[in-house]
């Protein structure tokens, strides 16, 4: 499950599905601040998509300032071509609310799986890793990474980043780190210098 720290501000995720149950044990979210008395509960939250039934919401999150971004790699999983979606809160006076849900747009790639499933929010940027995502169907799961930017209250995406040398199974974008205008992802699928799955980071 993700874990978050920030400026008096902790989140973490219980992704959780039991199908045995009835009703069905979903996937919260539970988000805690820094007050007088230590840390104190102030927020749970679920997936906001219909039909949610995968163990996924939450076990990617981050946070920065009064955002906090949730991901959930398997929402949508029974479609046949993409899965995923980031939930955007935004912590207001009145507490913290759901401002957006971002999932992957009709793109080049044939198949977009697994959005979600590395994050990392930094000011006005977001850096959303698809590890499961083929950028053409000459691959499958060698990734691809999307960075999203804020402007007011709204995310959109402005770029897609594929495999500088896409592999079967490299899983580009398990890992993603942000630093000023440089940014580091991993795929551990990866061969180096053609020998095994080692992995590999690029910048």
């Amino acid at each position: 499950s993700g874990l978050a720290l920030g400026d008096g501000v902790i989140a973490f995720g219980q992704p959780r599905f039991d199908p045995t149950l009835s009703p069905l044990v979903e996937d919260v979210v539970r988000v805690f601040e820094l007050g007088a008395g230590g840390y104190a509960e102030v927020a749970s939250f679920t997936s906001s998509l219909p039909g949610h039934t995968a163990a996924s919401f939450g076990l990617e999150l981050d946070l920065d300032g009064a955002w906090l971004a949730v991901g959930d790699p398997q929402a949508g999983a029974s479609t046949t071509a993409a899965s995923g979606a980031v939930h955007l809160f935004r912590r207001t006076i009145g507490g913290w609310l759901l401002q957006q849900v971002l999932q992957p747009a009709v793109g080049p790639e044939p198949f977009l799986f697994g959005f979600g499933a590395a994050l990392d929010l930094e000011g006005d940027t977001l850096v959303v890793g698809a590890p499961q995502a083929a950028s053409s169907r000459a691959t499958f799961e060698d990734g691809v990474v999307f960075v999203v930017r804020r402007t007011g209250n709204t995310w959109n995406e402005v770029q897609r980043i594929a495999h500088p040398q896409p592999a079967f199974g490299a899983g580009f974008g398990f890992g993603v780190d942000l630093d000023g205008s440089r940014l580091l992802v991993g795929s551990p699928g990866d061969a180096n210098n053609g020998f095994g799955n080692e992995g590999l980071a690029t910048i």
